[in-house]
């Protein structure tokens, strides 16, 4: 007795000594449970000790068994001993599992060659234990469990056969065991797995027959299955129906006291549906299905659960399709809003982009305001905000998507589709707290499509409603930039506009974003030159008192900016624009006395806007006529910057304006300071003297003013216009000497000047005036050579050179270039001056030929007068050649005195016939026999000038042209006809005159040896 009750203490102990040994090491652990690691060092010491322990209590069972062999409790050390190696196995397997994870990653890795085997449990010595008992000791109490348990272990070892036969037995011996249904379970499945569902469908059924075991709802899960494979759908459909009942109604059995064995069955069970359907039929088979089963909840669970499967094995064109029957046969579920969502997932992942946008941007319609699905659920307010919150989330995300897309491949086309997102979705969730961001975006999209007045407006808006403060700067500024471009595209003046302009839309909306980012960035680098560019708005708009504000309280805000000299010289600008001169002045010398751009450009010309607006004061004064007042502010300015580059001109103006109130000492005086005191004026100066001479008519002392102004400043562009007036004045008050000599400085010092040309000739003209004919002749042989063709002045130089050649005494020089210049066949066809230099020409050699006709005297004795007749008639006959070439000319002028004197030349002839002294011896009737031969000599010649006469009269009023021939010839005629033509008769006609008093009396004289 003293033995076995030993004995049994000792197994009691082996039995209960490893659930103890927690509870002995919990004092030995280092970390206290309230240090990070607690709970894992824990962990692994708890099963390090109870491996051990177990260890120890096999080896003690084993002891026992050994030292014992025939004790009583054998068969119950026996059955523990075989659940501890049974845990004994599974703590082995679960150590080379850990191993086999390693050497399969460092398989993966490329470490090792060859896939490693996973490894398997090993039950073997829990079998052998088992088989132990069952042979030798058939009345233990638990045959049942360990019949059960060895069939169990056979399984897992792959002897399936042999743990069938296990399980029979345990049914034909021990029929009323609690194992029986757990047995039956284990052939169903064997059978389930080998394809043969009506043996399966019977072992499922036996376990049936024990219904209040925890097996009941998975054996009428497996029935529902196998009647399904067997294609009894109505049955399957009411097995499962039965399966999802039972999970709804989360009933309670023994071994599943709280129901949730039952509701994880359901669970299974619609897995498992969806999981079979994923396998073969898809989403429309199921549905189908599901349908019979009846409800349109179990329908849906199952095509959720199906998409999910579907998902999880990537088959996301299935996983849409299961979705989209969910959304088109149950519109109105609470839960189509996910099933849009999942939609949209499944097409994004399968690549369907377009349609994965679609669904999203279709759940604002669908379940909106109004929508079928929000009435059929207005009872479920938490269900619609979910709605909501998921519309508005898939909205945004297609409108981010495009944009995003549009980032990465820029396009017009993509950034329109972006707007067009950004607008719908601000059409739907105006007042959403993202609303404000997606309105920021929308704005840099419609920037870059360059519609800058819109993406400005969602700016300002964006600025307002943004809670991040850096991001409304950011809108803010943003809007500048948009109105920015649009300035820039409109494109302002390029200089200030006379008139004050209103500002436009873009540079209106500029301004008031600039002041709205102000608000919102007071300290901001960029405001400065943002300020500045408000200023700059007003200023080319002309608006200066605006402009002068902005750009003056920038440099009170920041004088230290770089931006400030600008704006200050801008506002001093304004103020000169608005010709406030006071303003101006006032400014100046403020920024000048404070010492604000000290040792900057601006501070170098301060001085220059206090001296414009003072001379501009000064010019106020004299545009009003108080030149007294304007003189004496003049002065003021030169007394207080002598040195200014305005000094001078104000000094002029001084002098102006006292000779303008009549103070003309005063005024010359100051003239007199101002070539004192700044002798780069004083050339100016003198032209201003030499003007007062030139209006009193001193033409002298003006002529002596204005060349000494050209002769002391010859760079100056006034100079040459000087020389020129001095000239003028010259020949007013007939200096010739002195005109021609100012006309050849002018053509040496300005050759190229587009007036030398027309100088040099009127120096020549000059010197004929003033009898200099040696300079003459040589000035127009000079004239000749440089200027003559370029001027086409040619025939007009060669007869003034060739008159001056004449009055020299060098007949025949002048007659060669008569000769010349009267050649009118040679050359371009002369018109103009030059046509009446070629004329004169010819004029001017019947002249000469004249001039020898009247040096022959018609005087007795006979021969002689014949012989001198004859020799008159010769050259009677060749001036008149010449006289009607000159007529042949087709000038007017020359035209009518060549016709006068070929008239004059047959008068002077007959009259000469007529006055022929009467030879010496004849008598009476002789005499009246010569008188009448000369008579009739003289008549036809008398005739002839009458022609002559005539043929110059009707020609000038024929063309309504008058001059000194004219007049002669009407004398003439009026000697010849007196019946036609009577003294008291007016014959001048009513046309333009031109004579030729100048040049003719003198070439006469010199024709006719110095007689007139």
């Amino acid at each position: 007795m003293k033995c076995r009750s030993i004995s049994t203490i000792v197994i009691v102990g082996l039995i209960f000594s490893v659930t103890a040994v927690a509870e002995k090491n919990d004092g030995r652990c280092r970390l206290s449970p309230s240090d990070p690691g607690w709970l894992e060092q824990h962990m692994v010491r708890r099963e390090g000790d109870v491996g051990k322990w177990r260890r120890q209590a096999i080896a003690q069972l084993e002891a026992f068994l050994q030292e014992y062999p025939a004790a009583p409790q054998r068969a119950d050390a026996l059955f523990r001993l075989a659940e501890l190696t049974w845990e004994n196995a599974e703590a082995d397997l679960l150590s080379r599992m850990a191993t086999y994870d390693q050497r399969l990653s460092d398989f993966k890795e490329g470490k090792l060659s060859h896939r490693p085997a996973e490894p398997s449990i090993v039950l073997s010595k829990s079998l052998k234990i088992y088989e132990e008992i069952l042979e030798k000791h058939p009345g233990f109490a638990r045959s049942d469990m360990v019949l059960y348990l060895y069939g169990f272990g056979l399984n897992e070892q792959g002897n399936e056969q042999a743990a069938l036969s296990m399980y029979r037995s345990l049914h034909k011996r021990f029929p009323d065991s609690a194992f029986v249904p757990d047995a039956h379970l284990a052939i169903a499945e064997f059978y389930f797995a080998q394809g043969d569902f009506r043996q399966a469908l019977a072992s499922y059924e036996r376990v049936l027959q024990h219904p209040g075991t925890p097996l009941t709802d998975l054996a009428l899960y497996k029935t529902a299955w196998c009647h399904f494979k067997l294609g009894r759908a109505q049955k399957a459909a009411l097995r499962f129906r039965q399966v999802l009942s039972r999970g709804d109604g989360s009933k309670k059995s023994r071994g599943d006291p709280d129901g949730k064995l039952a509701m994880d069955l359901k669970k299974e069970a619609l897995e498992d549906l969806a999981l079979t359907f994923s396998e073969s039929g898809g989403a429309q088979d199921a549905y189908r299905f599901m349908k019979e089963v009846g409800g349109e909840e179990y329908s849906i669970r199952v095509l959720q659960s199906l998409g999910e499967v579907f998902f999880h094995q990537a088959r996301f064109a299935k996983a849409a399709e299961s979705y989209r029957i969910l959304i088109d046969q149950f519109p109105l579920s609470l839960d189509n809003p996910s099933h849009r969502v999942r939609v949209a997932a499944a097409y994004e992942r399968s690549g369907e982009v377009a349609k994965s946008l679609q669904e999203r941007r279709a759940m604002a319609k669908a379940f909106g305001p109004g929508s079928a699905w929000r009435k059929k659920n207005a009872a479920q307010p938490t269900a619609i905000a979910d709605a909501e919150q998921l519309s508005e989330e898939n909205l945004r995300y297609v409108a981010l998507y495009h944009h995003k897309t549009a980032q990465k491949e820029p396009s017009r086309k993509a950034y329109e589709i972006s707007a067009a997102a950004y607008r719908e979705y601000l059409k739907h969730f105006p007042t959403k707290p993202e609303g404000a961001k997606i309105g920021f975006y929308l704005g840099d999209v419609l920037f870059k499509l360059k519609k800058y007045q819109e993406a400005a407006h969602f700016y300002l808006v964006a600025s307002k409603r943004l809670k991040d403060p850096s991001m409304q700067v950011e809108a803010a500024y943003a809007a500048v930039l948009a109105f920015d471009k649009l300035r820039k595209i409109e494109k302002r003046p390029g200089d200030p506009p006379a008139k004050r302009q209103k500002l436009k839309k873009s540079e209106q909306g500029f301004v008031e974003a600039v002041d709205a980012f102000a608000k919102l960035a007071p300290v901001d680098k960029k405001l400065p030159q943002l300020r500045f560019e408000q200023g700059e708005t007003y200023y080319y708009r002309g608006q200066f008192q605006r402009a002068a504000q902005f750009y003056l309280a920038l440099v009170q805000n920041h004088p230290k900016d770089h931006f400030a000299e600008a704006a200050a010289d801008l506002a001093l600008d304004c103020f000169r624009r608005r010709k406030d001169w006071r303003s101006l002045e006032n400014r100046a010398r403020r920024f000048r006395e404070r010492g604000s751009f000290r040792g900057r450009e601006l501070d170098g010309k301060l001085e220059g806007f206090i001296v414009s607006s003072v001379f501009q004061a000064a010019a106020s004064l004299a545009k009003k006529g108080e030149h007294l007042q304007a003189a004496e502010k003049y002065e003021e300015l030169v007394e207080e910057f002598p040195k200014a580059k305005l000094a001078p001109k104000a000094l002029l103006q001084a002098a102006a304006n006292l000779k303008k109130a009549g103070e003309k000492t005063k005024a010359i005086a100051t003239y007199r300071r101002i070539i004192e005191r700044y002798p780069k004026r004083a050339g100016e100066a003198s032209l201003i003297i030499a003007h007062i001479y030139e209006q009193q008519y001193a033409y002298l002392k003006a002529a002596e003013q204005y060349s000494k102004f050209a002769d002391s400043n010859r760079k100056d562009p006034r100079a040459p216009t000087a020389l020129a007036q001095t000239a003028s004045l010259y020949q007013a008050k007939r200096a010739y000497s002195h005109q021609a000599n100012a006309l050849i400085r002018f053509t040496r010092r300005y050759p190229r000047h587009k007036k030398a040309s027309e100088a040099f000739f009127q120096a020549g003209l000059a010197l004929e005036r003033a009898k200099a004919f040696r300079r003459a002749r040589k000035t127009f042989n000079s004239y000749l050579k440089k200027y003559a063709r370029k001027d086409k002045r040619r025939r007009e130089a060669t007869l003034h050179l060739g008159q001056a050649w004449l009055q020299l005494g060098k007949q025949a020089k002048a007659r060669s270039l008569f000769e010349q210049c009267g050649n009118l066949r040679s050359g371009p066809k002369a018109s103009g001056n030059e046509l009446a230099a070629g004329a004169e020409c010819l004029f001017l050699l019947g002249e000469m030929a004249f001039s020898e006709y009247q040096k022959i005297r018609l005087r007795p004795p006979r021969s002689r007068l014949v012989k001198n007749l004859a020799q008159k008639a010769k050259l009677l006959k060749k001036a008149e050649g010449l006289f009607t070439q000159v007529v042949a000319a087709g000038h007017m002028e020359w035209a009518a005195a060549a016709l006068y004197r070929i008239g004059e030349m047959y008068a002077q002839f007959a009259k000469a016939i007529y006055d022929a002294p009467m030879p010496k011896g004849l008598k009476t009737r002789e005499q009246e026999v010569y008188r009448n031969e000369l008579q009739s000599l003289a008549y036809p010649i008398e005739d002839k000038a009458l022609s002559a006469f005539t043929l110059s009269h009707e020609m000038a009023l024929k063309n309504r042209y008058y001059s000194r021939w004219t007049e002669k010839t009407i004398q003439e005629l009026r000697k010849l006809d007196p019946a036609k033509f009577p003294k008291d008769e007016e014959l001048l006609p009513p046309a333009a005159w031109a004579d030729s008093f100048t040049t003719y009396p003198l070439l006469l004289k010199a024709f006719s040896g110095g007689k007139p």
